[in-house]
């Protein structure tokens, strides 16, 4: 009984290591859209904090941080995009999946409808909105969002994000496909960490990139790699 109880334990033990390594490898592997960046001198990310801090690593997992922003997937998009519809100001927008992506079909900025792929969602808790890339390399918040209270879709002008009472036209600047509502202009410093913009303004292009979706460990801490090398050696 005693070497099953043994036995038991060592599997268990053995067992939550390999879900912490599996857990951080998910999110690197989620990670690898258009925006994180493949080196990082002087960070160690998520799988080399896992090694030694895994308790903190579970109680992050567990915070708003860690769902900032995250590739669109089963797991991670609370919207319902099963053919959806809403209606607001004249325009009626559909939400719907398609070989595996997550799509909004809604007026673009020739106020006519289009299809735009879901790239990344932002939030999750009180409201969840979803960005998709445009030609110039900018993301664009989708203008309808996902309302934890209610459980339903919001336009964000209805929701009072954008506030203004009268119909948005295209060429406003706080209709969805305009500078107002540019990720790499309004939202990015709260819902990624260490965001490099790199917008040229001459073209008026976006190469913005950053070190994690998420407000990772080094976001606060800073760049933990003379951490990893030096830990446990005096001075």
């Amino acid at each position: 009984m005693y070497d099953l109880r043994k036995r038991l334990s060592l599997f268990l033990a053995a067992g939550a290591v390999v879900l912490g390594v599996w857990a951080v490898a998910c999110t690197e592997r989620g990670e690898q859209g258009g925006l994180v960046r493949k080196d990082e001198p002087g960070y160690n990310r998520l799988d080399r904090c896992v090694a030694c801090h895994t308790n903190t690593l579970t109680e992050w997992r567990k915070s708003l941080h860690s769902l900032a922003m995250t590739v669109p997937s089963d797991s991670t998009v609370v919207g319902d995009f099963n053919n959806a519809v809403h209606a607001y100001g004249g325009v009626i927008s559909r939400m719907f999946r398609r070989n595996g992506d997550f799509y909004m079909e809604t007026r673009g900025p020739e106020g006519k409808q289009q299809t735009y792929r879901v790239d990344y969602t932002i939030g999750v808790r009180q409201h969840q909105a979803y960005l998709t890339r445009f030609p110039n390399g900018g993301y664009q918040v989708l203008p309808l969002y996902h309302d934890g209270a209610t459980g339903t879709w919001v336009d964000a002008q209805e929701g009072g994000v954008v506030a203004q009472r009268t119909p948005l036209s295209e060429t406003d600047y706080y209709f969805w496909t305009n500078p107002g509502r540019t990720w790499d202009f309004h939202c990015f410093d709260c819902h990624a960490s260490r965001v490099k913009k790199q917008f040229d303004v001459a073209l008026g292009t976006y190469e913005s990139s950053v070190g994690s979706l998420t407000i990772d460990c080094e976001a606060c801490h800073g760049p933990c790699e003379k951490h990893d090398l030096t830990r446990g050696k005096p001075g």
